[in-house]
């Protein structure tokens, strides 16, 4: 019995040690130009908490990972989407988001968002200070992190090089016939040729007979 009961006291003091403080993000703040990369980690990024009790089997302390998680630069009514993806087994995730360039000067924050508001106490969240430095011209593309990461990308089959120093403008289909042109130039000019031999010692071999 003493046995069972230092057992049953051991699994509610390690579950009890669950944080469940609710999914946390960290990254740099202060002054960021627009087009600059920053990392950003989250923790605790679980779909429960078992803190008073063991947890199903097959799950942690926090469930499940959390999947579907996004990560938006917010200013003011603005929202834009910088990654998405999932969290490790052990709830965390890292990624490197650009700064998008649709931001004004002025102050903006990183919220996530996964099944509903995640994070931190708006209060709480680190404040990027957007710096006046032009902005690129282009948005950048949405990061992907966690599991199955970022989607392949596609690959087209590359087309053979042409030789050194040969280019040409033309389809296979015209290069070819091209080519079929220039070999039979060159067989007419020859079978040309030797009919001329031909009747230039003809013509001298009657000119021999008559002088005969």
């Amino acid at each position: 019995m003493l046995l069972l009961g230092c057992l049953i006291s051991t699994v509610h003091a390690a579950a009890a040690s669950a944080d469940c403080g609710g999914a946390m993000i960290d990254h740099p703040s202060g002054p960021m130009d627009r087009g600059a990369s920053i990392t950003v980690t989250g923790r605790a990024f679980g779909t429960g908490c078992y803190d008073t009790g063991p947890p199903p089997p097959g799950e942690g302390v926090l469930g499940e990972p959390r999947t579907s998680i996004e990560l938006l630069v917010v200013q003011g009514d603005t929202e834009i989407l910088v990654a998405r993806g999932s969290a490790d087994d052990d709830y965390s995730f890292t990624v490197d988001i650009t700064v998008p360039s649709g931001l004004e000067p002025g102050e903006a924050r990183i919220e996530t968002r996964a099944d509903g508001d995640l994070g931190r106490p708006a209060e709480l969240i680190p404040t990027l200070l957007v710096t006046e430095a032009p902005a690129p011209p282009l948005e950048p593309e949405v990061a992907e992190f966690g599991p199955g990461g970022a989607p392949a990308p596609i690959t087209t089959p590359s087309t053979p090089a042409e030789e050194p120093g040969v280019t040409s403008s033309l389809p296979e289909a015209d290069r070819a016939g091209a080519a079929e042109d220039r070999s039979g130039l060159a067989v007419a000019t020859i079978v040309g040729a030797a009919l001329l031999v031909v009747a230039a010692a003809a013509a001298a071999l009657i000119a021999r007979r008559r002088t005969s």
